[in-house]
Formats: C-alpha cells, structure tokens, sequence
C-alpha cells in the first residue's frame, strides 16, 4: 500500500519471491504434517464417515490442532490466477515464474491436507490444460508449430525453462493427486463393503452366501484369502470387457427347486450387480482425468521435451493412469480393519507417536532434547511389541509379562533346532524411562521419570553403557525418585560431557525388561502404518567410527533404532522382507561400536535373516569373508552367530554358504576359538569355574561354544565330503569325545560337540567306523547313559512334579528344562543314529538315499568281535544298559516326555533293531512323522505339543 491506503500493483518478480517466502513461513511449516498419503488403517466403525467427508484419511484421524480453512483466500486466488493460463508464452518470463511458484504452493497445500475432492475436481481442466503445451509458443513470432518449445533455450528475451518447470510442478501435483484420489477410492470402496456387510450380503466368515467352495484352510487365514478373492472380483475388469467384477458374484445359482424360482433369481441377480457396476463407475469417476485418449497424446508430447525430469515424470504419470484398478486391488488387499477397541485405540496412539517420530526422523541432524525424545519415542514402540494380549484382545499386559499367548514366532519356531543358547539378548530390551542426575563414582541417582514407572528394587538400570542392579527407590514425587544402586557409577570409554567437571551430571536411564515374546498383532499393526520406514529413517544420523564424547546420545538413539528394528522383525517374515534391502546400511554400523547389552548391529541383521532362506541365498562373500574377519578380530559371538545362521536358515542347510563360511574361516584359523591345547584346556576351565558365560555373554567362553556349534552347523544338512573333512582336520573325534567326557561342561558346549560329533562322524556319507570302536567312544556311550539314568532317577525322586512344572522361573525348573532339551533334542537322535538299522531296512526311507545312517552300531560289533580279546562285551553291555534306560525314560509321567516322546520312541526302535531293548505295546504301532521310521534321521523333530493357529499374516 502507497500513502493513503491507495493500492499498487506489485511487480511479477516481486510477487514471485512473496509467494515462495509465504510458502516457507506459513504453509510449509509446523504444526502443518503431510497429509497426502494413503492409509492401509483404517477403523471399521469410521468407515462409512471417512468416505463421505471426502477428505484425506489423514486428515481425519490426526490429533492436531490445525486450522484447515485459514489458507481458503489463498486457495481461491490460485484458483483464479492459473484458470487464466490455457497456453503459455516464453516471452512471459515474470509470468511463468509467478505461475511456478504458485504451482509450487499448490502441490505444499495439497501435500498438506488443506483440499477436499470437491475443490480439487474444479482444478483438473486448468491442471490439465497447462501440462498440454501444443499451444505454446517461444515468442510472438512462433506459431507453436515449428518445435521450438522442446529445445532449452534462456535468453534475456525468452526462457523456456520456466515453461518446462512449471510443466513438471504439474506432473508432481497431479501425482500427488494420485495418491490423493487412491485414498479417496479406498474410502469409498470400504464404505460399499461396510454397507453389504451391514445389508447381510456379506457372511461373517468373509465370504458372500452364494455357492463359493469353502477354504479347507479355515480360521481367519481363510477369511482373508476369501476377502481378497471377491476384492479382486470387485477389481479387476475381465479382458472381454463384460464389466467389473460385481457381474460375476451372482454366477453359478444352480440347483433351484422351479423354473421361476431361478427366472426370479437371475432378475435379482442382475438388477444387484447392475447396480454394484454403477457404484463402481462411479467410485473411479471420482477424481478423473478424463478421455484417456486425450491425456495420453499430451504425456507423449511431453516425452519430446529437453528435460530429463519432465520426461520421467510425464511416463510415470502414463504409468499411473493405466495402474489405477491394479493399484486399488492392491492397496485393498494390504489394507487393515481395526474392529477391536483395543487395537482402535493403540491405532490411535501410534498414529501420533509416529507422526512424531516421522518429523523427526525427517531431519539431517538431532539435538539435546530431540535426541531424548526420540529414544523415549522408540522405547514405546519396543515397550508395544513386547505386550501381549490375550486371546479376545481384551486386556493388554504391560512390558515384561510372561502371559502365553498369541506372540511372534519364527517359521522354524515349531522345530527343535541344535542351538547353542549363547545368546543372553533373547526375550530382553532395554528402554529409556528418563534422565538421572549423579556423578561417576556416587551410588545415588535422582531420576526424572518420562513418563513411565519407577524401577522397582531388584530390577536392573542401564546407565553409560553399564548395568547396575536397583537396591531402594523412594516413593515418587512430581515424577520425580530417588534410586540407589548395587554399586558407584563407572564410566569405560569416552567420557560424556555433562558428567565431566562442571558438567550437568545427566545420565540417561534405561530399564532392562523382558517379554516371553513380540505380539505379532502390534508388529502387523505397525508394519501396516509405516512404521519400519521412520525407523530406518533414523539410521542415517552420522557419528564416526569411535565413539567420540560429543555423539555418545546419537550413539544411544541408533541403539534404540536397532533395539526397534528387533522388535519389529522377529518372527515376523514380511517385515523381514521389507528390510532386507537395508542390510548393508547396517552393516555399515557394524564396526562402529553401536553394541549395547540387548542389542547389537550384527544381532539384528541377523533377526531380519533369520529363516529367511531367499535372502541368506544372496548374501555375497565378501560380506562372509567381512563378518570372518571380525570374528577373528574382535572374537564376539555375534559374529559366528551371524555366520551359522545363514548357512542353515530355517532349519535347511544352504550348500553354497556353508561352503563359503568354511572357506572363509580356512583362510582365517584364528575366527575359530577352540582351545585345544593344554594352556587352552586350563584357560577354559577356569573360565567356566568363574562362570563366565553368565557372568560376560560376550566372552571368550560364549565365543568357543559358537566356534565349536558354527563347525557342527558346517556339516549339518549337506553332504560334501570336503566340508566334513575340514571339520574333522580342526577337530579330531578322539578331542570331541575327550571334551564331551570332561565333567562340568556348560549344557550349551556340550550340545555343540555332540551336533559336532552327530553330524561329522556318524550322519556322514562315509562313516568312520574305525574311529567309533574305541575305548574313548564306549567310555562316551556310558556317560551318556549315567545321565540319561541320572535324570529318570531325579524325576522319579521328585515329590510334586506338577509344581516343578509350574515354577518355570524357579533355577532348578530351569536347569531341568535344559537338561531335557539336552536329552530329547541331542542325546537321544545321536544315539538312534548310531543304533538305526542297517540300509537295506531303510531302503524305502529318503533319509536312506541322502544319509550316512544305518548299521553303525552292527558295524561296531562286528569289527570288535573279530579280536580274541572279548572286546565286544564291554560294548554289548553298554547298548543293553542303554536300552533299559531309554526304556524307563520312556516310562516317565513327565509332561516333556509325554508331549514329546518322538525322539526316545526312535531311539527306543533303533535299540530293539539290534535285540538291546524291548519296545512297548503302546510303541509298536507308533508312527514317527519321517520315513523309515526314524523321525530324528532328519536334522529337525517337529514337536507335536503346539497346536495353536499360527497368525494369518504369518504365514
């Protein structure tokens, strides 16, 4: 305004510049969120509103607080100023640039949420009118004809740039626009369901009640797949052009009792999908682009244009307009339906956590209380995961409950696997629950808690990398307790600043918890909303190779994204695959010192691999060859874990990898940790007399039984005599059994020398039966059998057994559950390997054709009856004590035996194969769940105690 209120018209430039600055500060700006998006949540019950609003799902479900009609002047003016362009000059360089810039407003404003569908259909002619350049013209000269409009050209005269730009803006707001209409579709597609549900033209089995053949699959797996059977029927238009597929759904109506029962029929049939195919027309009016005809000549003519971003973008566009049905199929298909109020209201509640989180994942760099509130953030999604429900979803336990229900389970979860157990992560996380103030070597620690609970006596806080034990709490006030710890705070490593001189004093305190399992409706939940995509987000935060004191918060939250990353991937194979290509971002962490108690880098790649045998295939060598080197470096377990699980994912053996591991670790002998020497011996035990596989989980005792478990994974599932007779070079069988004949060793060492001696020396294309007639072995065989006598007696001495099945938490229930472990999972298949009957008894089996099995035990017994000596006796003797033991384990009233009796069964046919033992009534007829008879000649035992229905996402 001039002197006097009189009104000047601003230049073009000027006018411009003001546009883009009023884009940045008051559009593009904070509380605003990015709106334009499709949601795959959506509430059953908000459905029908959702679609008539006719507004972004976002839009409507978002808890801030935004004036959505503040900009509507501005709306209008856009409106008004580009309807006025049906062709462009590039002599009209002010113009084109303030037509950019308000192009450019557009698309914020639409990204924003601030358009309904109504005030975006009166924008579409103009929109698609300026993406048409036919008609322009590069000066007053040119008749538009002459081809001049392709080439860049920028003089002080003409700039067709400009033109190409605002082209371009167009193509991205007409894409947004895509994304705009495919959530307006999907809102009104859910509302025509809703309606038919709630008409009874829907069964609540999910599949309409005409004669479609039932899924044999059943449960609500097969609800879905119904569900999505009629959705694509909905869909997807048949090539011979007879319409969508609403005219297919009242087919095959045969079988009526009269000639005007099926007449009247076949008229109801047809007004019903005739009016389901105006509905449908309808729903992909909405938002058109009109004659496709038209649309597709302009695209082409863009196609011609000297600028690369236009050219992609205009076939992107043409890729759009011709995906529409395949695009809505299947964003219906991965669509989720809350019914439940519970999942309804957790919904709610990530979906402004990960808004949240989204914003600041959005950045190049986080400070002070950014860092903070994003590990609290992170810490809730881990603390959801780790809830379970129970079977009606009624009620949710907190963090840290043990309740047996529905949770996350890996594919190869209803196998018993040959697992070392040396991994102390499992079933624990850490989250941050607020900032303490004290100082290194003070025992006190004043917390202000974020919102979560005090720590409770007993439970245990991390602090600076390091964990202390809580011995009191006060009670809280104003969020505020006063904690005292086992010991003084210690600091190893860089120093961070606030606990320098003059420093602050703050900590961050992290509660250790520990759940039974993830819930995999939270994971499905979440992995439905995006939210894997925030997370990974955050990986980019940088911080250098060794700590520095500066980044050591940076440092905690990427802990806290891994921590997240575990959470979300385990036992849950589609998120598995969605991170996979993420993997080398991860390993690029690996080095850079990111461990933490729970959690590491090398801990969650291997979470996303696990059983994941399509993406194990491919990991290359040098990544083997990397992850061998640190094992030899850094000797950490995780890294062999790393190592043995890609070779046998799933419980199968990948041939290819485990000869790349064995290759890997042939170059580098110092990745394997076995301690075979005499000092090595002493070193060892002594480590075990300390305990320090408790004590240091990441030591060098957890990494020899990873070494010694990695060699038994080597040779499990395949037979490559090359691979064996490395395995045998590194460790001879007469240091197997010395080892496994030593008193004292951990359960989880000596389930890897007997996999070790299970699969190199008996399951094995050329057995050695030389080496198993020896002393040494017999002496074996013996002590195998005092503990398999050893156990019976203990549980048959044992005055209440359901009690000591009940305490499950209690050290004595826990060491008699592994000890059983030992025996049904590695004992008792050893054994029936050695005693299985020779291969023309198995000649119908497939085990036959592939495994060195049979006759070892009858191969024995002749070789030593053929010295003068008598040295069969003493093995004869053996194999009888054996099956008289084996018999009375058998005989137990013990829950695991009676769940489980496959393997003791087997062994029990193996010894009374060879006239050692004497099989039951009840076993006679058994029938193991291999060929053969022999169920653990395979290299898994599938357990017959789980019966419960595996999630229908899961699968």
């Amino acid at each position: 305004r001039a002197g006097g209120g009189e009104k000047k018209p601003l230049g073009l430039a000027v006018a411009a510049r003001a546009t883009a600055i009023l884009r940045s500060l008051y559009v593009d700006a904070e509380p605003h969120q990015f709106m334009a998006r499709v949601k795959h949540v959506r509430i059953w019950e908000k459905v029908p509103e959702a679609a008539q609003a006719g507004a972004l799902s976002s839009r409507l479900t978002t808890k801030v607080d935004i004036s959505w009609d503040q900009f509507n002047p501005l709306k209008a003016f856009i409106a008004r100023h580009i309807g006025r362009y049906f062709k462009m000059d590039a002599a009209a360089y002010g113009e084109n640039r303030l037509l950019l810039e308000l192009l450019r407003t557009l698309h914020a404003l639409l990204k924003l949420g601030f358009y309904f569908s109504s005030e975006l259909a009166p924008l579409l002619p103009t929109l698609l009118g300026l993406l048409d350049g036919r008609d322009d013209t590069v000066g007053p000269q040119d008749k538009g004809s002459s081809g001049k409009r392709y080439r860049r050209k920028v003089t002080i005269h003409v700039d067709t740039v400009a033109i190409m730009d605002c082209k371009l803006e167009v193509c991205r707001i007409l894409q947004l626009l895509c994304d705009v209409r495919l959530d307006l579709r999907l809102s009104r597609l859910l509302a025509l369901y809703h309606d038919e549900f709630a008409a009874g033209l829907w069964e609540p089995s999910g599949e309409q009640p005409h004669e479609q053949p039932r899924d044999s699959l059943g449960g609500t797996r097969g609800k879905l797949q119904a569900i999505g059977a009629t959705m694509r029927a909905l869909v997807v238009r048949d090539d011979d052009g007879a319409g969508s597929g609403y005219a297919r759904l009242e087919e095959g109506e045969g079988g009526r009792s009269s000639l005007a029962e099926r007449t009247m029929a076949v008229i109801g049939a047809q007004d019903a999908a005739r009016s389901r195919e105006a509905a449908f027309k309808k729903l992909f009016e909405l938002l058109g682009f009109g004659a496709t005809e038209m649309l597709v000549g302009v695209l082409m003519d863009l196609t011609f244009y000297e600028h690369p971003q236009l050219v992609s973008a205009a076939l992107g566009l043409l890729v759009r307009q011709f995906e529409q049905r395949q695009k809505l199929l299947s964003t219906t298909l991965h669509s989720q339906l809350l019914v439940k109020p519970l999942m309804v209201s957790t919904y709610s509640t990530f979906d402004e956590l990960l808004r949240r989180l989204s914003q600041l994942a959005s950045r190049r760099k986080l400070y002070d209380d950014e860092l903070f509130e994003t590990a609290c953030l992170l810490g809730k999604l881990v603390a959801h995961c780790s809830e379970e429900s129970n079977s009606d979803g009624a009620e949710l336990r907190s963090a840290g409950g043990f309740s047996r229900t529905r949770t996350a389970r890996s594919r190869a979860g209803t196998t018993r696997t040959a697992s070392s157990r040396t991994d102390h992560t499992e079933g624990k996380y850490l989250i941050l629950i607020g900032k303490g103030y004290t100082a290194v070597g003070s025992d006190a620690v004043r917390i202000e808690l974020a919102d979560h609970r005090p720590p409770r006596p007993g439970e245990r806080l991390q602090l600076e990398k390091e964990m202390y034990s809580v011995k009191t709490v006060s009670p809280p006030t104003d969020g505020v307790v006063e904690v005292a710890l086992d010991r003084p705070l210690k600091v190893v490593g860089a120093l961070a600043p606030e606990l320098q001189i003059g420093g602050s004093g703050e900590v961050w305190v992290m509660l250790l918890c520990q759940s039974a399992g993830y819930n995999l409706d939270m994971q499905v939940l979440l992995r439905t909303m995006g939210a894997h995509e925030a997370v990974l987000q955050l990986l980019r935060l940088p911080v250098s190779s060794a700590p520095l004191p500066s980044e050591l918060r940076t440092r905690a939250v990427l802990r806290a994204v891994y921590r997240t990353i575990k959470a979300l991937v385990t036992g849950f194979p589609q998120m598995q695959s969605d991170l996979v290509p993420a993997i080398p971002r991860m390993v690029e962490h690996v080095e850079k010192d990111l461990v933490a108690y729970d959690v590491t880098p090398t801990g969650c790649v291997t979470a996303i691999l696990r059983d994941n045998r399509a993406a194990c295939a491919r990991v290359p060598f040098s990544a083997i060859h990397k992850f061998v080197q640190l094992a030899a470096k850094k000797q950490a377990p995780r890294f062999l874990r790393f190592l043995g699980e890609i070779c046998r994912p799933a419980g199968v053996a990948i041939k290819r990898n485990c000869q790349l591991v064995a290759q890997a670790l042939g170059s580098k002998e110092e990745a394997l940790l076995l301690f075979n020497s005499t000092e090595g011996m002493e070193e060892r035990a002594a480590l075990i007399a300390a305990r320090d596989l408790e004590t240091n989980p990441r030591g060098k005792l957890a990494y020899h039984i990873e070494a010694v478990g990695l060699l038994g994974t080597l040779v499990t599932g395949i037979n490559n005599p090359n691979i064996e007779q490395m395995v045998r070079e590194t460790l001879p069988m007469d240091d197997v059994v010395a080892n496994l004949l030593l008193p004292d060793l951990p359960t989880p060492l000596v389930v890897s020398y007997l996999r070790l001696l299970d699969e190199a020396y008996l399951v094995t294309a050329k057995p050695l039966v030389n080496d198993l007639a020896t002393r040494d072995f017999m002496e074996l065989l013996s002590a195998l059998q005092a503990r398999i006598a050893a156990f019976v007696s203990r549980i048959e001495a044992a005055d209440d057994l359901d009690a000591l099945a009940l305490d499950a938490d209690s050290e004595e229930a826990a060491a008699e559950a592994e000890e059983t472990d030992l025996l049904l999972g590695h004992v008792f298949p050893l054994l029936t390997h050695f005693f299985a009957p020779p291969r023309d008894a198995m000649e119908d089996s497939d085990e036959a054709e592939t495994q060195g099995v049979g006759g070892l035990s009858a191969s024995v017994l002749l070789l030593l009856a053929g010295y003068e000596d008598g040295r069969d006796e003493p093995f004869l003797a053996v194999c009888r004590a054996l099956g008289e033991t084996t018999a009375s384990f058998r005989a137990l009233e013990c829950a695991a035996v009676l769940s489980d009796p496959v393997p003791v069964v087997d062994c029990l046919r193996a010894l009374a194969s060879g006239a050692f033992a004497t099989l039951g009534d009840a076993d006679l007829g058994t029938a193991s769940s291999q060929g053969g008879g022999l169920s653990t000649i395979g290299v898994t035992v599938t357990l017959t105690a789980d019966k419960k229905e595996a999630h229908p996402q899961a699968e």
